[in-house]
């Protein structure tokens, strides 16, 4: 809780770690330090910097994360439940000032027939993997992966178990991404109840493939979830995973209704868009929520008019980025919305040149010409800047 009573919830940003997973991505020690200071600039709680038994260059690219973000943030190694594992994680993040080792374990009877191993095997090695980092380390989460697909009890047994073992936080994982918000918020509840009394946070991880993970993400807040675990432009394995900038500007527009918030900075989700759409070559759609170069672009008329007397009618979430709308050229724009396009360039036509203008435009777009400028519109508009 915060100094207003509003229950602050944690970003555990995975960009590193399930970015570095999508495929054909290739992060090396250079690129994760480089979008790992994205991250902090972000104010995201935690970032997960990788999986350290993939590879060396992945142990070094972890390594490389913990010794360069200071007390900032904590910084997160994934590990399966084995000591081998743990044990490299924990050498990964050698000169971390907040160190968090990740444990993750199947718990569907169909993920651990794939893994060779029965529910009960699985059981007894997250047990004693997070004994082991608990002896490592302070900060030990416990991630229980295909929770949709798995039977409840067993769940909420295994929470228990890992909790009273040492771990800080019971994560709970939608890996085939086949999960519903009410699902999700299903299973949050149980395993709440079953840690009641002890000091123990629970997070989700939700991935993308029914198009679902930022709602399921914030499902699982509203049953009270602590923490969700993200990625910037929601990118990772197949469709992806809950976005960092998607959930965190959820919780800032919606949250408060509910009593949440999060401690992002909506400002600095864009650079660090694009930053991760560098590194990664994963090209942000231009409609993209939050961050796509037109997610506070309007082209109809009605919604221009709208938006320059209140830009609140159809730009909500101007008041949360303090930008304001902008404006696209092209058949549908309003004659309001070109004067105000054109005041916004340093242009001062004539109400003459303004009318031409509008005409031109029109013309232009119904001849299919794409993208349309002020140029196009106003050929005096490069010398016309006098303010006639």
């Amino acid at each position: 809780m915060n100094d207003s009573g509003t229950r602050q919830v944690a970003l555990y940003d995975t960009t590193l770690r399930e970015g570095g997973q999508a495929p054909g991505v290739n992060l090396d020690a250079q690129a994760k330090v480089r979008l790992a200071r994205a991250l902090v600039a972000t104010g995201a709680y935690a970032i997960e910097a990788g999986y350290p038994m993939t590879s060396p260059g992945e142990f070094e690219a972890v390594h490389a994360v913990a010794g360069e973000v200071g007390d900032s943030v904590i910084v997160a190694a994934l590990a399966r439940a084995n000591r081998i594992d743990v044990t490299r994680a924990n050498a990964a993040l050698a000169g971390a000032a907040r160190p968090r080792i990740t444990v993750f374990v199947q718990v569907s009877e169909i993920q651990a027939r794939a893994a060779g191993l029965t529910l009960d095997q699985m059981a007894q090695r997250a047990r004693e993997s997070v004994a082991r980092a608990r002896d490592l380390v302070a900060d030990v989460q416990l991630s229980l992966g295909d929770v949709p697909r798995a039977r409840p009890g067993f769940v909420a047994e295994l929470a228990r178990a890992g909790a009273e073992a040492g771990a800080g936080t019971i994560s709970l994982v939608d890996s085939a991404g086949v999960a519903t918000p009410e699902e999700i918020g299903r299973a949050v509840s149980g395993v709440r109840e079953a840690l009641a009394g002890l000091p123990t946070a629970v997070s989700v991880h939700c991935h993308d493939d029914l198009g679902l993970a930022t709602a399921n993400a914030f499902a699982a807040v509203l049953a009270g979830a602590d923490q969700v675990e993200c990625s910037v432009n929601g990118v990772g394995e197949r469709a992806g995973n809950t976005a960092l900038e998607e959930i965190a500007v959820l919780l800032r527009v919606k949250g408060p209704a509910h009593g949440v918030d999060c401690a992002v900075h909506p400002a600095d989700l864009a650079p660090a868009s694009a930053v991760v759409e560098q590194a990664t070559g994963y090209s942000v759609s231009w409609n993209k929520a939050v961050v796509g170069r037109h997610a506070f672009v309007h082209s109809a008329g009605v919604h221009q008019d709208a938006v320059l007397a209140d830009d609140s009618s159809y730009g909500a979430l101007g008041s949360v980025f303090g930008a304001a709308p902008g404006l696209a050229l092209g058949k549908h724009t309003s004659l309001a919305g070109l004067r105000a396009a054109l005041a916004a360039s340093g242009a001062a036509p004539t109400t003459r040149e303004l009318a031409d203008a509008y005409r031109r435009l029109k013309e232009l777009a119904d001849a299919g010409r794409s993208p349309l400028t002020l140029a196009d519109l106003l050929p005096a508009a490069d010398s016309g800047r006098s303010g006639r």
